[in-house]
């Protein structure tokens, strides 16, 4: 059974691990995500696709007939609408699980990361800004229960008919919670 996805004021604990509130920080770049097989595997499919340039891969490479069905609950999919402004466009089924709510459509914003918005932020620039996948780590609170383990890959995602040399317009995340 998912626990809801939790953050409140005082003592509560900080979704995502803060030092400051008894949690874990996040750590990005992070060896534990990019050592586990799965992200790794999403990480060589956005690979496969980008061109002999360096030019991220296009949107369309996130066709769900060519990912194993095992990562489509997990993933989420944002739209770059500016510097430091990201709208989810896709929250896979098994992340609105384990959070509690559906983002799908919402800004990613204060509100729907519950105050833990900058950290998010700033690896989404360097996603985009470095044109590569980033590997991070952290623990997210479950309501009732304690911190968990999460491993992610976000990668760059051009516009499908985007020039190869435009500046990624899609970042693509795909979450593992390791046992």
């Amino acid at each position: 059974m998912a626990g809801r996805f939790h953050i409140g004021a005082g003592a509560s604990p900080h979704p995502f691990g803060a030092p400051d509130r008894g949690g874990p920080p996040l750590e990005w770049p992070s060896a534990q995500a990019a050592a586990e097989p799965e992200l790794q595997a999403f990480a060589d499919h956005w690979r496969t696709h980008c061109g002999p340039d360096g030019a991220p891969a296009p949107r369309s490479a996130l066709d769900p007939l060519t990912l194993p069905r095992a990562m489509l609950g997990r993933l989420i999919l944002s739209e770059r609408e500016g510097p430091r402004r990201y709208r989810y466009r896709l929250f896979g089924t098994e992340m609105r699980d384990v959070l509690g709510r559906e983002l799908t459509g919402k800004p990613l914003d204060a509100e729907t990361m519950d105050g833990a918005l900058e950290p998010f932020l700033d690896m989404l620039e360097t996603v985009v800004s470095e044109r590569r996948p980033v590997f991070l780590s952290g623990s997210i609170w479950w309501e009732g229960r304690a911190y968990r383990t999460f491993h992610q890959v976000t990668a760059p995602f051009r516009a499908s008919d985007a020039p190869p040399d435009a500046l990624p317009r899609f970042v693509c995340t795909l979450v593992c919670f390791p046992a």
